[in-house]
């Protein structure tokens, strides 16, 4: 979906349907893709069982949930779901210019998006490079 932010803690549902008549509970079995994984235990209702697990991701990144889901002998089903978190991301409008153009030729806006709640102060820090020429640097607050 474009990515979740790193420390919102997010609600994933695991469901198991078609669980074999006469299994009573089963255990679902996740990994989230960073850490250790844990476990719980879900009654089945006609064929049918449901849990919901809450999880918060430690920083941006790509992360495979893995999920299986137990009879108490052997595993029934196994399945995964692949969560982008997404880190602050920089913007320069209008895109497409060169470093030499927006420092000489047309003003522009910088925004930045994503950045980590309880931070109340963004540098943004802009290098210039200019072929034969020492590298600038720009800081903004």
């Amino acid at each position: 979906d474009g990515g979740g932010a790193p420390d919102k803690l997010y609600s994933f549902t695991l469901t198991a349907e078609a669980i074999p008549v006469g299994i009573r509970e089963v255990t679902f079995e996740w990994i989230p893709g960073f850490g250790a994984g844990d476990s719980a235990t879900a009654p089945v209702r006609d064929g049918y069982a449901t849990i919901t697990i809450e999880l918060s991701y430690p920083k941006p990144g790509s992360y495979d949930i893995v999920s299986s889901v137990y009879d108490g002998r052997k595993e029934l089903s196994r399945d995964s779901l692949q969560v982008q978190i997404a880190g602050t991301t920089l913007t320069i409008d209008p895109p497409g210019l060169t470093n030499a153009e927006l420092l000489v030729k047309h003003p522009f806006d910088l925004t930045a998006d994503g950045i980590p709640t309880g931070l109340d102060k963004v540098q943004f820090l802009i290098y210039t490079f200019r072929p034969g020429q020492p590298q600038s640097l720009y800081g903004f607050n």
